[in-house]
């Protein structure tokens, strides 16, 4: 699950430090509510003292007040406050911000199997399968695109632009893990991954990136459990 070969660096300090570039709320870059359900669930399972602790240790009162409302699955929401709330959550269990996102992030690929279990079964290779997730997983955010630059025989390279650079970590970690895990769920062994950011322009002066990500995999491929 750690083998990235190379990895991001989260570089700007400003979501860790709750620094976030619009008020809160007001970001044109969104997400799905489905995500931060999805991501307060995991806090009550797996963080001692579950959302009521993740509260208490947010500094910044706008951040606290934007949790306490009701987050509906089809909506869209700012996505600066989920993101920096997964800095909040490494510190208090006691890890890295990118081992906490891709813990979570198996774990919400685990909880989704049963709705991508019949898009499983129906492909017939790693390379559309790898190449399915992405563009599904891009279909929960109001911005970037996502498309496939490269497939070849147990690799592939996806390209997701338009995508904040300071988002671009977090992004990076929720794709690669989603996608690792559905591959191994469907028998595909010794998977090594790259990721690169490569500047992409700005928009309403935010500094954009694009990623670039290749999944390399070997030829040991048993069918997943049906």
């Amino acid at each position: 699950m750690d083998d990235t070969s190379r990895r991001p660096r989260v570089g700007d300090r400003g979501l860790d430090a709750e620094r976030l570039p619009h008020p809160i709320g007001a970001s044109p870059f969104r997400i799905k509510g489905s995500g931060y359900l999805l991501h307060l669930q995991y806090v009550d399972e797996h963080i001692p003292g579950g959302r009521q602790a993740m509260n208490a240790a947010i500094r910044t009162p706008e951040l606290r007040a934007f949790f306490d409302q009701t987050f509906f699955a089809g909506h869209l929401f700012d996505i600066y406050p989920l993101v920096a709330v997964g800095h909040t959550c490494a510190r208090l269990v006691g890890t890295s911000f990118e081992r906490f996102i891709r813990l979570r992030s198996r774990h919400q690929a685990e909880g989704d199997l049963k709705l991508f279990r019949k898009m499983i079964v129906r492909v017939v290779s790693p390379e559309m399968l790898a190449a399915r997730i992405p563009l599904i997983f891009a279909s929960y955010f109001d911005f970037g695109t996502t498309e496939i630059v490269e497939r070849e025989t147990a690799a592939i390279t996806g390209l997701v632009s338009g995508v904040p650079k300071d988002l671009a970590p977090w992004m990076s970690f929720v794709s690669d893990e989603t996608v690792r895990f559905m591959l191994e769920y469907n028998g595909v062994k010794n998977l090594r991954s790259r990721i690169a950011f490569e500047p992409d322009g700005e928009r309403d002066g935010i500094a954009l990136v694009k990623i670039r990500s290749t999944l390399q995999w070997g030829d040991s491929i048993k069918p997943g459990p049906r």
